[in-house]
């Protein structure tokens, strides 16, 4: 058996993570700097060396993140089957709560809420209660924030202390009652109700711990409370887990992304070995200079230093703009003419566009560096 195949066209950081079978791994992955190849490969190489697919299980955040990696992993292993388990954090709750809906104690054909479900029922239990203060968003806001981070609602409700926290409570008992009655289940139960769970059925905690051996989450810097407690106890004492994530990426702290969750890891897990992937394959090293410049001043950050071989390219210009409007028309000129393929902006864009950036040199605006 060739275990080095998919080691071709590696880095050797890259080569570093992908050689790292056993034990906690943890991957700084750099904006551009091979992540998808360096999980993929790893993925292939670990089936390369004997390891069933069926025992790899690979969770992201996206269905078309989800979906690349699956494809690049069947591209890698051809035509030789037993290929590993690459899903979303909530399909993969929807397909555990659908495999033990007794124990999770939900329909097996429960449905599932989209946000405008749930904010149709909001809205209906704030007309009962007879108040426009807040709005059906706001309360669903949070509703959501307590439920992706762990928290009940009889803990929530325990601690309600303020007119709102105390109208949140009453409306997200209603709100349950409607998703119970219509067997229904929202996004953020999919998470918390998959934990549940697994806290609360040691046979099956231990039925998945031993279906999956090995476990990769790919940006781990958005994982929530839920989230991560739920990887956690998936990995078990094997604790053959590969995260892959970048604290200067973190785009989801308003969607309870706990970013300790990133900072922490070499604190729960001691043994973890860290790899750092800071080539970067797709910017000038213009770009990348201004950028560590600017990232570098972040804190709470675990340091590192993109760089690149390719070209030093083009200096960085300013414009400034009134709006994201029109910060948008002049991106899209500088687009069209720097790709003559693309479709120029119309003369009456172009009108605007112009007429606009006359009318700017009297108005603060905001900067774009391109």
């Amino acid at each position: 058996m060739d275990t080095k195949k998919h080691l071709h066209g590696l880095n050797q950081a890259q080569k570093e993570a992908v050689l790292h079978t056993e034990g906690p791994l943890l991957i700084i992955a750099g904006a551009g700097a091979g992540k998808t190849k360096t999980i993929t490969h790893r993925i292939a190489h670990l089936i390369e060396r004997g390891i069933p697919g069926s025992s790899i299980l690979a969770v992201t955040f996206t269905n078309k993140a989800a979906g690349e990696m699956q494809g690049r992993v069947r591209a890698l292993l051809g035509n030789r089957g037993g290929f590993p388990l690459v899903a979303t954090f909530h399909s993969l709750g929807v397909r555990l709560l659908r495999e033990f809906h007794k124990e999770a104690g939900v329909e097996r054909g429960f449905s599932i809420w989209d946000r405008d479900d749930s904010l149709r029922a909001v809205k209906q239990e704030l007309k009962r209660l007879e108040t426009e203060e807040w709005t059906p968003r706001q309360i669903l806001g949070d509703i959501s924030r307590e439920k992706g981070g762990g928290r009940s609602l009889r803990e929530y409700r325990e601690l309600a202390g303020t007119r709102r926290e105390q109208a949140v409570a009453l409306v997200w008992e209603r709100y349950e009652q409607v998703l119970t009655a219509e067997s229904g289940l929202d996004f953020d139960d999919l998470i918390i109700r998959t934990l549940s769970l697994l806290k609360n059925s040691p046979k099956v905690l231990t039925l998945l711990q031993n279906r999956w051996h090995y476990i990769t989450v790919d940006e781990y810097q958005d994982t929530s409370a839920a989230q991560y407690e739920l990887i956690k106890l998936l990995s078990g004492e094997r604790a053959n887990l590969c995260v892959v994530g970048d604290l200067d990426q973190c785009i989801y702290t308003w969607r309870q992304a706990e970013i300790e969750n990133l900072l922490s890891f070499e604190r729960v897990f001691p043994n973890a070995k860290v790899v750092r992937l800071e080539q970067n394959y797709r910017s000038t090293r213009t770009i990348l200079a201004a950028a560590n410049a600017v990232i570098e001043k972040n804190r709470n950050r675990i340091p590192k230093t993109l760089f690149t071989e390719g070209e030093t390219g083009d200096p960085i210009t300013v414009h400034a703009a009134l709006d994201e409007r029109y910060e948008a028309w002049f991106v899209a000129e500088q687009a069209s003419a720097a790709c003559p393929h693309m479709r120029s902006p119309s003369s009456t864009e172009r009108t605007r566009s112009r007429a606009f950036s006359k009318r700017r040199s009297s108005t603060p605006g905001c900067r774009t560096a391109y």
